[in-house]
């Protein structure tokens, strides 16, 4: 699974069993300006202690106030037939 979300919003990745990567970008036109690809074994990542515990942190604190218009979306990979 992968999960598009503007940065600050994945955890320190590899802290949590499930969460794989994460590629942050910055848009050359347009917005938002910033985003993040966060891939993950599955969406229950989510919803784990460890992710809750990951994503809490004072970096994170300091970044919700001036995030805007946070979207997250779930996509499943498309892998070539074998």
């Amino acid at each position: 699974m992968s999960c598009v979300a503007q940065p600050g919003a994945c955890a320190r990745t590899g802290s949590v069993p499930g969460d794989f990567r994460v590629r942050r970008s910055l848009a050359v036109d347009g917005q938002p300006k910033h985003m993040a690809v966060c891939e993950r074994e599955r969406p229950s990542v989510l919803k784990s202690a460890a992710w809750a515990k990951a994503s809490d942190t004072t970096w994170t604190e300091k970044l919700r106030p001036h995030r805007q218009n946070r979207e997250r979306r779930l996509y499943q990979p498309i892998l070539p037939a074998k």
